[in-house]
């Protein structure tokens, strides 16, 4: 995948971060991580029956919470390192909170960050839209980003990547760059099920193979909202999508 990249996943949720920042307030650090972890709590109990609410296990909650606030420490710690060194507390800008002249700092870097995000996707979506009037039906790729991968099956010379209501098929395939992962079996019923979605595709075109790239860039996050990015490209003589 040539423009839309782990690189660029990480700076389009930078962007995110800083985005949803605050001042920092009065309160502590362990106040603000009480007061969150106990909104996040709640967030999971709406909804739920009475018996759902006494099977609750609010120590796997707390897990779950620790593990995303974990997540965002590592996308603060993959600032540049000169900003990085003007952040006070790691911990407390993950938690959305920072300083009045971090926060000056932080939405510089954002603005400069967003241009660059954005200039990438145009990149990939002009390769993407010239590769489609190739193939032999129209798919929208655009369509299938941020959607559950519900598995993807390797059948005689086919590859089908399988959404909600369609199949991606790519046929005479070949894999032409993975990082044997495999996506999760996700049950919709299961409330901690962990599950895989597109987070971003590039469709190309290789005129000395004559072959058709579906470069997939995907994300898998377990039960316990561990989350991984990891690539997945397929080659084949033709791609188009069956509908359920």
């Amino acid at each position: 995948m040539k423009h839309l990249n782990k690189q660029w996943l990480l700076q389009s949720e930078q962007a995110k971060l800083i985005c949803n920042l605050q001042e920092s307030s009065n309160q502590s650090l362990q106040e603000i991580y009480e007061h969150q972890l106990l909104q996040f709590q709640q967030n999971q109990c709406f909804g739920l029956s009475k018996s759902q609410l006494e099977e609750l296990d609010y120590n796997y909650i707390k897990l779950i919470f620790d593990n995303s606030l974990s997540y965002k420490k590592m996308l603060v710690n993959y600032l540049p390192k000169d900003i990085l060194s003007q952040i006070e507390n790691v911990n407390l800008v993950a938690l959305g909170f920072c300083t009045k002249s971090e926060l000056e700092i932080l939405n510089k870097y954002k603005n400069q960050l967003l241009i660059e995000v954005e200039n990438k996707v145009h990149l990939a979506n002009s390769i993407t839209e010239n590769t489609q009037k190739l193939l032999s039906n129209d798919i929208d790729f655009d369509n299938f980003n941020q959607e559950i991968v519900y598995k993807i099956v390797y059948k005689n010379k086919n590859a089908f990547i399988c959404f909600d209501d369609v199949f991606i098929c790519i046929e005479n395939y070949k894999i032409t760059e993975s990082e044997g992962k495999e996506v999760y079996n996700f049950k919709i019923d299961d409330i901690s099920s962990p599950l895989t979605y597109l987070s971003a595709n590039e469709l190309s075109y290789n005129k000395n193979d004559n072959l058709f790239n579906l470069s997939l860039l995907l994300t898998s996050i377990d039960e316990y909202e561990i989350k991984t990015h990891w690539y997945l490209t397929i080659s084949g003589s033709d791609i188009y999508a069956i509908y359920k």
